[in-house]
């Protein structure tokens, strides 16, 4: 993670559940500018935002996640240190 990141930061990770991850792709490529990755691992298909200054993304095929009800995961970064 970028030092940026790491000092200023918190939110380090999302996933963000998609009905239809094809028609996402295009729309978060062109709204951020960012690249967006299609991947399948073990037949799972689900698409990375590029996160090469250390705050990332998914975007997760769950028609039943989209709701008022269900939203994001988010995953932060605590600096605290033991």
């Amino acid at each position: 993670m970028s030092e940026l990141n790491n000092l200023h930061n918190r939110v380090v990770w999302f996933d963000m559940p998609m009905v239809d991850l094809d028609r996402a792709i295009g729309f978060y490529e062109r709204v951020l500018a960012v690249e967006v990755d299609k991947q399948c691992f073990d037949g799972f298909e689900f698409a990375t935002l590029a996160n090469a200054q250390g705050n990332g993304g998914c975007l997760v095929p769950n028609a039943d996640g989209v709701s008022t009800s269900q939203g994001n995961r988010l995953a932060l970064h605590s600096s605290i240190s033991a």
